[in-house]
């Protein structure tokens, strides 16, 4: 499938949106547990081109809340910081190695956890996957008290300005994914870029950059 026709499917079927770019204290608004909606999450793969390197080989899981722009965390560059030096109430923060989730608000602190039963209070993004900025929910995981399989915490997010997603994916800089939780969790952080950029130069084909800028639906508008 050539790139214009498969970005312009994967953008089409997959910003419907549920992220609050100020990302409140409860992302899942009010403790009210959303209905999973695979397609309303993907994943940005960088691709070789982009110019900014503080995004350089990573893979970026994204969504939006209530039709607003998107935003999305960083999920495979792990830090040494740990997760006491922003968090030292928590127990187990000593040993808890935080990941970059992006250059936005780098003492904001969220996480992505698999679960077979629903968990209220945290944003369902896929059938088992959730994310949440909720510290004493995240305690909980971190105590055994919730049971969980996998976890991925990070400081910081990234966002995007009013159609700038859409400008990037135009010119090339990202390549767009589903989500993928066994890449997540299961994948070494160093191999889940090379992974992610095989599968997608296998799917994706040179194009002219201005063609594909002009024919993807807007991505920040909500009109989808």
């Amino acid at each position: 499938m050539q790139k214009i026709g498969y970005v312009i499917f994967m953008l089409g079927t997959m910003f419907i949106g549920t992220w609050s770019i100020a990302l409140p204290a409860n992302a899942a608004t009010d403790g009210a547990q959303l209905p999973p909606d695979s397609t309303a999450s993907f994943m940005l793969i960088a691709s070789r081109d982009l110019k900014d390197q503080r995004f350089s080989e990573t893979v970026i899981l994204v969504t939006r809340l209530r039709h607003k722009i998107p935003i999305g965390v960083i999920i495979n560059l792990p830090q040494q910081m740990t997760l006491d030096k922003i968090h030292p109430q928590i127990p187990e923060a000593e040993t808890l190695k935080l990941y970059a989730g992006g250059p936005v608000n780098p003492k904001q602190v969220s996480y992505l956890f698999m679960s077979d039963k629903n968990v209220k209070g945290a944003l369902q993004i896929s059938e088992q996957l959730y994310f949440s900025n909720d510290i004493p929910m995240l305690s909980r995981l971190l105590s055994g008290e919730l049971a969980h399989q996998g976890l991925r915490v990070v400081n910081g997010y990234s966002a995007w300005s009013p159609k700038q997603l859409a400008n990037e994916v135009g010119r090339g800089d990202w390549y767009i994914q589903p989500i993928d939780e066994e890449v997540i969790f299961n994948l070494a952080p160093e191999k889940i870029w090379p992974e992610l950029h095989h599968r997608a130069s296998i799917q994706y084909t040179a194009t002219e950059p201005s063609l594909l800028a002009r024919q993807t639906p807007d991505l920040d508008s909500g009109s989808l």
